[in-house]
């Protein structure tokens, strides 16, 4: 396998850090070294920039109904349900372990 130059070049830096992880109390073994120095986000790739996009368009999908259910609050629409919203946050907000604490009571 030939590699130019400036391929080489940017692999020293790579080299020099995988030999520090080695040398380390404990040390970290040539394998894990490799994965953790050489993981190839550098480059770009369009299958990553794709995935990456799906994410983001799950993740906005998966947070609709959070924000709808957020707007309903605040629109006080419904005065009882905004009026037992600020109410847990209250309580939240000041006795945080003993409100946390009753979920792990029921």
């Amino acid at each position: 396998m030939c590699i130019s130059a400036t391929d080489a070049e940017a692999l020293v830096p790579a080299i020099v850090c995988r030999r520090w992880l080695e040398e380390q109390s404990p040390g970290v073994p040539p394998k894990v070294g490799k994965r953790v120095v050489d993981d190839g986000r550098a480059e770009f790739t369009l299958s990553r920039t794709r995935q990456n996009w799906r994410r983001l368009i799950a993740l906005h999908a998966a947070l609709a109904p959070a924000a709808a259910a957020f707007a309903h609050v605040c629109s006080w629409e419904s005065p009882l349900h905004s009026s037992a919203v600020v109410s847990a946050i209250l309580l939240l907000g000041l006795y945080p372990s003993q409100v946390s604490g009753l979920k792990l009571i029921k």
